[in-house]
Protein backbone atom coordinates (compact mmCIF):
# COMPACT_ATOMS: atom_id res chain seq x y z
CA UNK A 1 0.00 0.00 0.00
CA UNK A 2 0.92 3.46 -0.60
CA UNK A 3 2.01 6.02 2.57
CA UNK A 4 -0.89 8.26 1.00
CA UNK A 5 -4.36 7.96 2.06
CA UNK A 6 -5.64 7.62 -1.72
CA UNK A 7 -9.60 8.34 -0.46
CA UNK A 8 -11.69 9.68 2.67
CA UNK A 9 -14.36 7.71 4.50
CA UNK A 10 -17.52 9.66 3.93
CA UNK A 11 -20.70 8.36 5.33
CA UNK A 12 -19.61 6.30 8.13
CA UNK A 13 -22.64 7.62 10.48
CA UNK A 14 -25.61 6.67 8.47
CA UNK A 15 -24.09 2.79 8.44
CA UNK A 16 -24.99 2.54 12.17
CA UNK A 17 -28.05 3.52 12.58
CA UNK A 18 -29.70 0.49 12.43
CA UNK A 19 -31.36 -1.53 15.36
CA UNK A 20 -29.98 -4.92 14.12
CA UNK A 21 -26.63 -3.52 14.23
CA UNK A 22 -26.43 -1.80 17.33
CA UNK A 23 -27.54 -4.97 18.66
CA UNK A 24 -25.09 -6.68 17.26
CA UNK A 25 -22.79 -4.30 18.52
CA UNK A 26 -24.14 -5.37 22.26
CA UNK A 27 -23.95 -8.97 22.01
CA UNK A 28 -19.85 -7.92 21.05
CA UNK A 29 -19.94 -5.73 24.04
CA UNK A 30 -21.85 -8.75 26.08
CA UNK A 31 -19.22 -11.68 25.10
CA UNK A 32 -16.41 -8.96 26.22
CA UNK A 33 -17.91 -8.64 29.43
CA UNK A 34 -16.92 -6.29 31.79
CA UNK A 35 -18.27 -4.01 34.34
CA UNK A 36 -20.59 -1.22 34.15
CA UNK A 37 -20.10 2.09 33.72
CA UNK A 38 -20.73 5.32 36.20
CA UNK A 39 -24.55 5.14 35.54
CA UNK A 40 -24.49 1.58 37.26
CA UNK A 41 -26.76 -0.21 33.88
CA UNK A 42 -24.79 -3.89 34.03
CA UNK A 43 -24.65 -5.75 30.68
CA UNK A 44 -26.94 -8.34 32.59
CA UNK A 45 -29.64 -5.25 33.22
CA UNK A 46 -28.83 -3.81 30.37
CA UNK A 47 -30.20 -7.34 28.54
CA UNK A 48 -32.98 -7.61 29.93
CA UNK A 49 -34.88 -4.84 28.60
CA UNK A 50 -32.96 -5.22 24.90
CA UNK A 51 -35.49 -4.19 21.86
CA UNK A 52 -36.43 -1.30 24.26
CA UNK A 53 -33.04 0.00 25.19
CA UNK A 54 -31.72 -0.24 21.78
CA UNK A 55 -34.48 1.48 19.90
CA UNK A 56 -34.18 4.69 22.86
CA UNK A 57 -30.41 4.30 22.03
CA UNK A 58 -31.32 4.65 17.93
CA UNK A 59 -33.76 7.80 18.75
CA UNK A 60 -30.83 9.09 20.36
CA UNK A 61 -28.57 8.58 17.41
CA UNK A 62 -31.06 9.36 14.96
CA UNK A 63 -31.77 13.24 16.43
CA UNK A 64 -28.12 13.22 17.22
CA UNK A 65 -28.66 13.80 20.91
CA UNK A 66 -26.72 11.19 22.17
CA UNK A 67 -24.04 12.46 24.55
CA UNK A 68 -20.65 10.82 25.70
CA UNK A 69 -20.73 10.08 29.60
CA UNK A 70 -17.47 10.42 31.51
CA UNK A 71 -15.45 6.69 31.78
CA UNK A 72 -15.31 5.24 35.54
CA UNK A 73 -11.96 5.05 36.53
CA UNK A 74 -10.26 2.60 38.32
CA UNK A 75 -6.44 0.65 38.72
CA UNK A 76 -4.70 -2.59 37.94
CA UNK A 77 -1.56 -3.21 39.63
CA UNK A 78 1.31 -4.09 37.42
CA UNK A 79 3.97 -6.47 37.76
CA UNK A 80 6.24 -3.50 38.56
CA UNK A 81 3.81 -2.60 41.95
CA UNK A 82 2.57 0.30 40.00
CA UNK A 83 -0.74 0.38 38.95
CA UNK A 84 -2.06 1.18 35.12
CA UNK A 85 -5.32 2.99 34.89
CA UNK A 86 -8.45 2.04 32.95
CA UNK A 87 -11.45 3.84 31.32
CA UNK A 88 -14.79 1.70 31.65
CA UNK A 89 -17.29 3.22 29.54
CA UNK A 90 -21.30 2.95 30.09
CA UNK A 91 -22.67 0.17 28.80
CA UNK A 92 -24.46 2.11 25.95
CA UNK A 93 -20.83 3.80 24.93
CA UNK A 94 -19.61 0.75 24.65
CA UNK A 95 -22.59 -0.24 22.06
CA UNK A 96 -22.19 3.07 20.02
CA UNK A 97 -18.03 2.52 20.17
CA UNK A 98 -18.24 -1.00 18.83
CA UNK A 99 -20.87 -0.19 15.66
CA UNK A 100 -18.23 2.78 15.08
CA UNK A 101 -15.13 0.19 15.05
CA UNK A 102 -17.24 -2.21 12.94
CA UNK A 103 -17.62 0.22 10.02
CA UNK A 104 -13.82 1.96 10.57
CA UNK A 105 -12.03 -1.33 11.34
CA UNK A 106 -12.38 -3.12 8.03
CA UNK A 107 -11.84 -0.05 6.30
CA UNK A 108 -8.30 0.62 8.07
CA UNK A 109 -7.40 -3.28 6.99
CA UNK A 110 -7.87 -3.16 3.74
CA UNK A 111 -6.51 0.27 2.98
CA UNK A 112 -4.64 1.79 5.48
CA UNK A 113 -2.61 -0.67 8.09
CA UNK A 114 1.02 -2.11 7.45
CA UNK A 115 1.33 -5.25 7.49
CA UNK A 116 4.09 -4.75 10.02
CA UNK A 117 1.39 -3.89 12.81
CA UNK A 118 0.35 -6.90 14.92
CA UNK A 119 -1.24 -5.73 17.78
CA UNK A 120 -5.32 -5.20 18.22
CA UNK A 121 -5.98 -6.45 14.69
CA UNK A 122 -8.25 -9.22 13.20
CA UNK A 123 -5.52 -12.46 11.78
CA UNK A 124 -2.54 -11.12 13.31
CA UNK A 125 -1.39 -10.69 17.29
CA UNK A 126 1.68 -13.05 18.99
CA UNK A 127 1.47 -15.51 16.37
CA UNK A 128 2.42 -12.88 13.55
CA UNK A 129 4.58 -11.04 15.60
CA UNK A 130 6.77 -14.22 15.94
CA UNK A 131 6.81 -14.92 12.14
CA UNK A 132 7.87 -11.83 11.58
CA UNK A 133 11.21 -12.22 14.39
CA UNK A 134 11.58 -15.15 12.72
CA UNK A 135 11.89 -13.57 9.59
CA UNK A 136 14.37 -10.72 10.07
CA UNK A 137 17.00 -12.99 12.43
CA UNK A 138 16.89 -15.55 9.88
CA UNK A 139 18.02 -12.91 7.06
CA UNK A 140 20.49 -11.44 9.31
CA UNK A 141 19.24 -8.68 10.90
CA UNK A 142 20.33 -8.80 14.00
CA UNK A 143 21.01 -5.50 15.53
CA UNK A 144 17.57 -4.86 17.34
CA UNK A 145 15.78 -1.68 18.86
CA UNK A 146 13.74 -2.69 21.38
CA UNK A 147 11.62 0.05 22.50
CA UNK A 148 8.37 1.18 24.68
CA UNK A 149 6.52 4.08 24.36
CA UNK A 150 6.07 6.21 27.71
CA UNK A 151 2.61 5.91 28.84
CA UNK A 152 1.45 5.74 25.59
CA UNK A 153 -2.82 5.77 26.38
CA UNK A 154 -2.46 8.39 28.84
CA UNK A 155 -0.22 10.80 26.53
CA UNK A 156 -1.76 10.88 22.99
CA UNK A 157 -2.65 14.48 22.32
CA UNK A 158 -6.44 15.14 21.20
CA UNK A 159 -6.26 17.50 18.78
CA UNK A 160 -2.75 15.75 17.18
CA UNK A 161 -5.25 12.38 16.96
CA UNK A 162 -8.41 14.31 15.37
CA UNK A 163 -5.94 16.04 12.73
CA UNK A 164 -4.39 12.95 11.72
CA UNK A 165 -8.24 10.96 11.49
CA UNK A 166 -9.28 13.92 9.37
CA UNK A 167 -6.71 12.60 6.63
CA UNK A 168 -8.68 9.27 6.39
CA UNK A 169 -12.39 10.28 7.85
CA UNK A 170 -14.65 13.04 6.43
CA UNK A 171 -17.58 12.24 8.23
CA UNK A 172 -18.15 15.00 10.49
CA UNK A 173 -20.45 13.38 12.71
CA UNK A 174 -18.14 10.39 13.39
CA UNK A 175 -15.19 12.56 14.19
CA UNK A 176 -17.40 14.39 16.79
CA UNK A 177 -18.28 11.15 18.47
CA UNK A 178 -14.54 10.71 18.81
CA UNK A 179 -13.82 13.56 20.12
CA UNK A 180 -17.02 13.18 22.76
CA UNK A 181 -15.34 10.01 23.60
CA UNK A 182 -12.06 11.96 24.13
CA UNK A 183 -12.99 14.73 26.16
CA UNK A 184 -15.85 13.33 28.11
CA UNK A 185 -12.94 12.87 30.93
CA UNK A 186 -13.26 10.16 33.99
CA UNK A 187 -14.79 10.29 37.16
CA UNK A 188 -12.57 9.21 40.46
CA UNK A 189 -13.65 9.22 44.02
CA UNK A 190 -16.65 11.35 42.74
CA UNK A 191 -15.16 14.11 40.85
CA UNK A 192 -14.79 14.96 37.37
CA UNK A 193 -11.55 15.41 35.40
CA UNK A 194 -10.86 16.41 31.87
CA UNK A 195 -7.70 16.51 29.94
CA UNK A 196 -6.72 17.01 26.49
CA UNK A 197 -4.25 14.19 26.27
CA UNK A 198 -5.61 10.27 26.62
CA UNK A 199 -7.80 7.53 25.32
CA UNK A 200 -9.17 5.78 27.95
CA UNK A 201 -7.87 2.06 28.58
CA UNK A 202 -10.82 -0.01 28.67
CA UNK A 203 -13.00 1.94 25.80
CA UNK A 204 -13.88 -0.10 22.62
CA UNK A 205 -12.30 2.25 20.15
CA UNK A 206 -8.98 2.66 21.76
CA UNK A 207 -7.29 0.05 20.22
CA UNK A 208 -8.32 1.42 17.17
CA UNK A 209 -7.60 4.72 17.93
CA UNK A 210 -3.94 4.06 18.90
CA UNK A 211 -3.20 1.65 15.53
CA UNK A 212 -4.45 4.73 13.37
CA UNK A 213 -2.07 7.28 15.45
CA UNK A 214 0.65 4.85 15.53
CA UNK A 215 0.23 4.16 12.57
CA UNK A 216 2.22 7.60 11.11
CA UNK A 217 5.16 5.69 12.64
CA UNK A 218 4.60 2.67 10.96
CA UNK A 219 5.02 4.41 7.47
CA UNK A 220 7.66 6.46 8.19
CA UNK A 221 9.66 3.55 9.11
CA UNK A 222 8.55 1.99 5.55
CA UNK A 223 9.60 5.01 3.87
CA UNK A 224 13.16 4.84 5.36
CA UNK A 225 13.52 0.80 4.84
CA UNK A 226 13.29 0.30 8.17
CA UNK A 227 12.03 -3.44 9.20
CA UNK A 228 9.98 -3.26 12.17
CA UNK A 229 6.96 -5.69 14.47
CA UNK A 230 4.45 -3.23 16.19
CA UNK A 231 2.06 -4.68 19.11
CA UNK A 232 0.17 -1.07 20.10
CA UNK A 233 3.35 0.80 21.63
CA UNK A 234 5.79 -2.32 21.98
CA UNK A 235 7.76 -2.76 19.32
CA UNK A 236 11.04 -3.78 17.39
CA UNK A 237 13.16 -2.06 14.87
CA UNK A 238 16.00 -4.29 13.11
CA UNK A 239 18.80 -3.69 11.37
CA UNK A 240 22.01 -5.52 10.04
CA UNK A 241 24.66 -3.30 11.80
CA UNK A 242 24.56 -0.65 14.83
CA UNK A 243 25.23 2.44 12.58
CA UNK A 244 22.05 0.99 10.92
CA UNK A 245 19.87 0.37 14.07
CA UNK A 246 20.98 3.61 16.07
CA UNK A 247 20.03 5.56 12.67
CA UNK A 248 16.77 4.18 13.31
CA UNK A 249 16.58 4.95 16.75
CA UNK A 250 17.05 8.49 16.33
CA UNK A 251 14.65 8.61 13.27
CA UNK A 252 12.10 7.41 15.49
CA UNK A 253 12.31 9.46 18.37
CA UNK A 254 11.86 12.09 16.10
CA UNK A 255 8.85 11.40 14.94
CA UNK A 256 7.48 10.47 17.90
CA UNK A 257 8.79 13.79 19.36
CA UNK A 258 6.24 15.17 16.52
CA UNK A 259 3.34 13.13 17.61
CA UNK A 260 3.39 14.13 21.06
CA UNK A 261 5.02 11.20 22.49
CA UNK A 262 8.61 9.98 23.78
CA UNK A 263 9.93 6.69 24.37
CA UNK A 264 10.28 4.95 27.85
CA UNK A 265 14.51 5.20 28.32
CA UNK A 266 13.82 2.16 31.07
CA UNK A 267 11.78 -0.13 28.70
CA UNK A 268 14.03 0.68 25.65
CA UNK A 269 17.42 -0.39 24.51
CA UNK A 270 19.77 -1.76 21.43
CA UNK A 271 20.37 -5.25 21.22
CA UNK A 272 23.16 -7.20 19.29
CA UNK A 273 21.44 -10.78 18.96
CA UNK A 274 24.98 -11.93 18.37
CA UNK A 275 25.42 -11.83 22.13
CA UNK A 276 22.28 -10.21 23.99
CA UNK A 277 19.19 -11.75 24.53
CA UNK A 278 15.96 -9.69 24.06
CA UNK A 279 12.22 -10.07 25.52
CA UNK A 280 8.93 -9.62 23.81
CA UNK A 281 5.17 -10.28 24.06
CA UNK A 282 5.78 -12.99 26.94
CA UNK A 283 8.83 -14.58 25.28
CA UNK A 284 12.66 -14.79 25.48
CA UNK A 285 14.71 -15.12 22.85
CA UNK A 286 18.25 -16.13 23.54
CA UNK A 287 21.19 -16.40 20.79
CA UNK A 288 22.82 -19.59 21.05
CA UNK A 289 25.22 -19.96 17.82
CA UNK A 290 25.71 -19.65 14.10
CA UNK A 291 25.07 -22.79 12.39
CA UNK A 292 28.81 -24.63 11.12
CA UNK A 293 27.01 -25.48 7.51
CA UNK A 294 24.42 -22.87 6.44
CA UNK A 295 25.69 -20.24 8.45
CA UNK A 296 22.37 -19.43 9.66
CA UNK A 297 21.50 -18.04 13.73
CA UNK A 298 20.37 -21.08 15.90
CA UNK A 299 18.77 -20.04 18.53
CA UNK A 300 16.05 -20.48 21.24
CA UNK A 301 12.58 -19.17 21.98
CA UNK A 302 11.08 -19.53 25.67
CA UNK A 303 8.36 -18.05 27.92
CA UNK A 304 9.59 -15.27 29.87
CA UNK A 305 10.60 -16.02 33.45
CA UNK A 306 7.81 -13.38 34.62
CA UNK A 307 5.29 -15.17 33.10
CA UNK A 308 5.54 -19.08 34.26
CA UNK A 309 5.94 -16.97 37.27
CA UNK A 310 2.57 -15.18 36.97
CA UNK A 311 1.08 -18.54 35.78
CA UNK A 312 1.93 -20.35 39.24
CA UNK A 313 0.65 -17.78 40.90
CA UNK A 314 -2.74 -17.63 39.46
CA UNK A 315 -2.54 -21.52 40.21
CA UNK A 316 -1.79 -21.31 42.98
CA UNK A 317 -4.55 -18.71 44.24
CA UNK A 318 -7.10 -20.76 42.64
CA UNK A 319 -5.55 -23.91 44.94
CA UNK A 320 -5.60 -22.33 48.30
CA UNK A 321 -5.60 -24.89 51.01
CA UNK A 322 -8.27 -22.95 52.79
CA UNK A 323 -10.60 -23.60 50.56
CA UNK A 324 -13.10 -26.94 51.07
CA UNK A 325 -13.87 -28.07 47.49
CA UNK A 326 -14.44 -31.44 45.72
CA UNK A 327 -12.47 -32.64 42.76
CA UNK A 328 -14.44 -31.40 40.04
CA UNK A 329 -14.46 -27.83 41.73
CA UNK A 330 -10.89 -27.67 42.19
CA UNK A 331 -10.90 -29.20 38.35
CA UNK A 332 -13.68 -26.48 36.93
CA UNK A 333 -11.63 -23.56 38.51
CA UNK A 334 -7.99 -24.23 37.32
CA UNK A 335 -8.44 -25.93 34.23
CA UNK A 336 -9.49 -22.14 32.36
CA UNK A 337 -6.12 -21.04 33.24
CA UNK A 338 -4.41 -23.84 32.15
CA UNK A 339 -6.36 -24.06 28.65
CA UNK A 340 -5.42 -20.56 27.94
CA UNK A 341 -2.12 -20.77 28.67
CA UNK A 342 -1.79 -24.12 26.52
CA UNK A 343 -3.64 -22.87 23.82
CA UNK A 344 -1.37 -19.52 23.58
CA UNK A 345 1.39 -21.25 23.28
CA UNK A 346 0.25 -23.88 21.01
CA UNK A 347 -0.54 -20.82 18.54
CA UNK A 348 3.19 -19.72 18.80
CA UNK A 349 4.76 -23.35 18.27
CA UNK A 350 2.36 -22.47 15.16
CA UNK A 351 4.51 -19.65 14.34
CA UNK A 352 7.79 -21.25 14.78
CA UNK A 353 6.84 -24.52 12.43
CA UNK A 354 5.84 -22.30 10.22
CA UNK A 355 8.97 -20.63 9.84
CA UNK A 356 10.80 -23.72 10.24
CA UNK A 357 9.69 -25.06 7.16
CA UNK A 358 11.06 -22.36 5.39
CA UNK A 359 14.50 -23.67 6.62
CA UNK A 360 14.80 -21.79 9.52
CA UNK A 361 16.88 -23.08 12.36
CA UNK A 362 14.98 -22.32 16.08
CA UNK A 363 14.41 -24.43 19.31
CA UNK A 364 11.18 -24.25 21.41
Amino acid sequence: MNQEWKFKLHSVYGQILFDRKLTQSFEQVKANKGAGGIDGETIESYDSKLEENIMLLLDKLRSKSYQAQPVRRVYIPKKNGKKRPLGIPTIEDRIVQQSVVNVLQPKFEDNLFHNWSVGYRPNRGVQRALQIILWNIEQGYNHIYDCDIKGFFDNIPHKKLITVLKKYVSDRTVLGLIEQWLKAGHMEEGKLIHSNYGTPQGGVISPLLANVYLNEMDWEWDLNGIRFVRYADDFLLFAKSKEDILKAASLTKEKLAELGLEISKEKTRVVNFKTDDFDFLGFTFHHWETGKKDNKPIFQVTPKKDSIKDFRVKIKEKTKKTLTLNKEEWISRVNPIIRGKVNFYVTIIKAIKAKEEHGQKSHW
